[in-house]
This record gives C-alpha cells, structure tokens and sequence, in this order.
C-alpha cells in the first residue's frame, strides 16, 4: 500500500513520519501516474496532512495509492497547486466497494512553496482523482 489506512480500531495519527509524503514532480502529465478508478468523497487538511475518503472497486487485491503535487503553482490570491491522486489497483476486478480513509503528508509541498513565496501562507489545492482533467470541486485549502 503507498499511503496510510485506516483500519476499524485505528484512530488517525499526527505524526508525519507515519504518512506517505507528497511526490512532487516538474510535470504531472509525464509522471507516468497510475489511473486505476477510485472516487474522492471528501478530502481535508489538518496541520500538515492531507487526509482523503476514497472508493475503489476491488477486493482481491492490493491496491496502491500516491499522491503527486506540481511543483508549479498558479498565480491567484491565494496560489493554487495541482495534485493527483494516483491509484494501481494492480489487475484486481473483484466487485467490492472499498472505502478507505488515505493520509499524506504535504512536508514537500510545502517546502517547494517556501522556496517561491516565502514562510507562511495558504495553498488551494486542486485534487484530482486518478485519470481526471478537472480538480475537485471546492478546492481543498492548506495553510501553515
């Protein structure tokens, strides 16, 4: 699995080394992401985590989840990043709907904006499912 799960006897945990960090890539078109369908039914920041609800069809299988940001930002009060949400159901076409609750961490993100923009600020995150032109709808805010 690329990201953190949420099993029935977990609580979510704060800890950043806990969650998968954030690829962050030149140019998500040529990043070679894995488009296997999942459905984001919501998605929010807490410090400096993402955390996503996700359905995917499966059960058979494995699945695979990474999150990979641009490193380009859009130029608009506050500055928006694309980030995709990339799932490998590695072949399985088992039936079962899947819920899982997935945790990133945004450390790289982050420190890519620092670099442009300076220490503290708000992102507006345009989240992509697997495959998908259009971001979610509202954008998902992150502030540090």
């Amino acid at each position: 699995m690329g990201c953190s799960r949420l099993n029935p006897t977990d609580s979510p945990i704060q800890n950043d080394t806990t969650h998968t960090a954030i690829i962050m890539v030149d140019d998500l078109s040529s990043a070679g992401l894995a488009t296997d369908n999942a459905q984001i039914k919501s998605a929010f920041t807490s410090s400096d985590v993402l955390t996503i609800v996700e359905q995917h069809g499966g059960g058979c299988a494995v699945h695979e989840f990474k999150l990979f940001g641009s490193k380009l930002f859009f130029d608009s009060l506050p500055p928006q990043a694309d980030i995709v949400l990339s799932h490998n159901a590695h072949g399985d076409l088992c039936k079962a709907l899947i819920t899982d609750t997935l945790w990133f961490s945004l450390l790289r993100l982050r420190e890519v904006y620092q670099s442009s923009y300076g220490n503290k600020g708000t992102l507006l995150l345009r989240l992509h499912e697997p495959g998908k032109q259009e971001p979610l709808s509202p954008l998902v805010r992150y502030e540090f």
